[in-house]
């Protein structure tokens, strides 16, 4: 009995010990949208963009950081990754709708106009 006593304890440690290095080793990409979660949007743009700095490319990155940087308020900066984003992929309808936001807000009414086109084609 004593030693499944030991053996128990011991389970729980490690499992405790497990669970907290999966933590540990969840993706940048990943630790961002856990703080896009919880409305840090700032620590997620930090993020996101370590990531972002490894591949270009990314458009589902490129649009997360335009998200998190229209939660804060900065439409320039929101409006350059979106557009990053939909250079990556042309085809994205949420980059495109994201862009268009960003487009009304800045009074860049021609080019929300156009998305909007481009949008009623798609349908």
């Amino acid at each position: 009995m004593k030693y499944l006593l030991i053996i128990f304890t011991l389970s729980l440690i490690f499992w405790g010990c497990t669970n907290r290095l999966n933590e540990d080793l969840l993706s940048i990409e990943e630790n961002g949208d856990l703080a896009f979660a919880r409305r840090e949007y700032q620590a997620a743009v930090s993020l996101w963009s370590s990531a972002y700095a490894k591949n270009e490319k990314n458009a589902s990155l490129a649009n997360k950081i335009g998200d998190a940087y229209f939660k804060l308020g900065k439409l320039d900066r929101a409006e350059s990754f979106f557009k990053k984003a939909e250079q990556c992929d042309l085809e994205n309808i949420k980059t495109k709708i994201n862009l268009a936001q960003v487009y009304v807000l800045l009074w860049k009414l021609p080019e929300a106009e156009k998305i909007c086109e481009f949008l009623s084609e798609k349908n």
